[in-house]
């Protein structure tokens, strides 16, 4: 059985460049960084999402005990941090949710 561990990113506007530069690094890099992980997705949503725009982010994991590891490795972090790192004030906040 899949487990899917999905991330939206939310945005008053429209994404920031660098945000998606980011994204699709972690997209080509993340199986070989994190050897649980199946495969990775990412994935712009064109369409409004209320007042603004979406990112999503989509990791394969093997198994339910995975999410866990997932959420706090060093690589996987720097999906939380790019509010840090990129976002320039256009950023909302991140929305994980585990899919079983």
């Amino acid at each position: 059985m899949a487990y899917l561990y999905v991330v939206d990113y939310k945005y008053k506007e429209n994404v920031d460049s660098a945000l998606k530069s980011l994204l699709e690094e972690l997209q080509q890099n993340i199986t070989s960084a994190i050897p649980f992980v199946r495969a990775a997705h990412y994935g712009n949503n064109d369409s409004q999402f209320g007042s603004g725009f979406t990112q999503t982010f989509i990791v394969e994991l093997e198994s339910k005990r995975d999410a866990r590891r997932y959420e706090t490795h060093p690589y996987a972090r720097r999906l939380w941090n790019v509010r840090k790192e990129v976002a320039q004030g256009k950023y909302i906040w991140p929305c994980p949710t585990v899919l079983y």
